[in-house]
């Protein structure tokens, strides 16, 4: 594992590769899948493609951007923080979104 301190100004993602990266090498011939969770200020191509590249699936959180939500509004069924009374339900939906700054979706 690893952990490094940020200034307290600093985002929270700066030098996530740089801290991520060697982890991956030292640890790949041990592992056959690796697995990234991210919260959304790891949102970013250059996140994105390192995993690819390297055959890490991860799960990263986007920012809440309006043209998200609009993307989503129809396939909530219920408001957020209400879950359904019968019990926990999943429903998985699948869509391409590109941001403005980023080169492909």
């Amino acid at each position: 594992m690893g952990a490094r301190l940020i200034p307290g100004n600093g985002h929270s993602a700066d030098g996530v590769l740089d801290l991520i990266s060697p982890l991956v090498e030292r640890y790949r011939s041990w592992f056959k899948q690796f697995w990234l969770r991210g919260d959304a200020a790891f949102a970013s191509p250059d996140l994105y493609e390192f995993c690819e590249k390297k055959r890490i699936t991860y799960f990263i959180r986007l920012p809440a951007y309006n043209s998200l939500k609009k993307i989503i509004l129809p396939h909530l069924n219920r408001p957020v923080d209400r879950p359904p009374e019968d019990g926990v339900q999943v429903k998985v939906t699948e869509f391409h979104y590109q941001a403005e700054e980023w080169n492909k979706a």
